[in-house]
């Protein structure tokens, strides 16, 4: 189908849940015409906790979640926390294709990039050979091509899909030198979505329905 179809406002800022001083920083989102022509938005930044630093991923479990650039990731989640996560703000977890097609930059299966910067593999682009997780956007050069879209490629695998039959963790991390493609989460799983415990190598990201 090619590249993206971008809405008239393709980025836009919403204010997350939260204090009134917090809530002066906005997340940003990318938001699409999905493969069913129904519209999408995807936020740019891997989800963290309210409490997190560029150092620190925080602690505090129970709060909003947020979209923000040289924040940590929210790791050690479970695919369900993350869920209800998203929920709290008014949002959900990303659907498989909905994901795919931001990562690799083109709506339709199999029509985009193998990863989220192009098709010829380079770890160097994105947080893949690395100690651990790093703020998000720290790799300036791991953004997608359908619009700004941060870290799809590495730095955490990230939870998708909003029902247990449809859940996998998605784009890679830290250790992903060679399975960080858009749909290595079709292939392998890092961790099984039915987990009582989370993971120090998966995160989330919010998605939500477009107007």
């Amino acid at each position: 189908m090619g590249r993206f179809l971008l809405l008239p406002l393709s980025l836009l800022v919403l204010s997350g849940c939260g204090d009134e001083q917090f809530n002066t920083i906005k997340d940003r989102e990318h938001c699409f015409v999905r493969r069913d022509g129904q519209s999408i938005c995807i936020e740019l930044f891997e989800a963290s906790r309210k409490d997190a630093t560029q150092d620190s991923p925080g602690v505090d479990d129970m709060a909003v979640p947020r979209g923000l650039e040289k924040r940590m990731p929210w790791i050690d989640i479970t695919w369900d926390a993350a869920r209800q996560a998203c929920e709290r703000k008014g949002k959900r977890l990303c659907e498989r294709d909905e994901w795919i097609d931001a990562c690799d930059g083109a709506v339709g299966e199999d029509d985009g990039y193998l990863f989220t910067y192009g098709d010829t593999e380079d770890a160097s682009r994105c947080n893949t050979g690395g100690q651990g997780p790093m703020a998000s956007a720290s790799f300036e050069t791991c953004i997608s091509a359908s619009g700004n879209v941060f870290d799809m490629s590495g730095n955490v695998w990230e939870w998708t899909g909003n029902s247990l039959a449809t859940a996998a963790a998605r784009g890679g991390g830290f250790r992903s030198t060679v399975a960080h493609r858009c749909t290595s989460g079709d292939l392998m799983q890092i961790a099984p979505p039915n987990s009582p415990v989370g993971h120090p190598e998966v995160g989330f990201r919010c998605c939500r329905d477009g107007t």
